[in-house]
């Protein structure tokens, strides 16, 4: 059994996802804002454990001058430090991950848009991830992707990644 599509009868079309989610401009500028980020969070805690690094081996060299008791006090207050660097560290993670999805979520929200655009304009009743898709002639001309691409980057080309004071509420712009 054979099935022929007529030129232009096809109701269908494909879409590189992985495509439009790694290079479209928006996806692109919201990736360079989390990098810079994540760069000032880094630094922020690696000085924080540098500076607990450094009063440990400080009490590490006054150890035999110092009482018992009053090392221990010390260790112990280094150590409140390390778990403080540690939560902040998670912390920091949250906010990053919370900002992420909700630029993301501007991104998905307007190419899902786009999607409905194009499929309108091209009368397509259904789109699939070129993932999902075993075989498809090229010469039928179905993957819609640079098109999307295009049309998306011209709608949202940039996108404002908003990170939370601590951890809380983000959003998207």
């Amino acid at each position: 059994m054979s099935f022929a599509l007529k030129e232009n009868s096809h109701r269908a079309a494909a879409i590189d996802m992985a495509k439009i989610f790694t290079e479209a401009k928006a996806v692109q500028h919201i990736q360079q804002q989390l990098k810079l980020k994540g760069d000032v969070f880094q630094k922020e805690i690696d000085s924080l454990e540098a500076q607990a690094r450094s009063q440990a081996d400080a009490l590490e060299k006054d150890k035999e001058k110092l009482p018992h008791l009053k090392f221990v006090q010390r260790q112990e207050e280094i150590q409140k430090k390390v778990v403080l660097f540690q939560n902040l560290a998670i912390q920091r993670k949250a906010q990053v991950d919370k900002a992420y999805e909700s630029a993301m979520g501007k991104v998905k929200k307007t190419f899902q848009n786009v999607i409905a655009e194009v499929a309108n304009d091209r009368s397509l009743a259904i789109v699939f991830p070129m993932q999902q898709i075993v075989y498809m002639d090229q010469n039928l001309a179905l993957d819609i992707t640079n098109e999307v691409m295009r049309k998306l980057d011209k709608k949202l080309p940039k996108v404002t990644v908003v990170f939370s004071k601590k951890g809380e509420e983000t959003n998207a712009k």
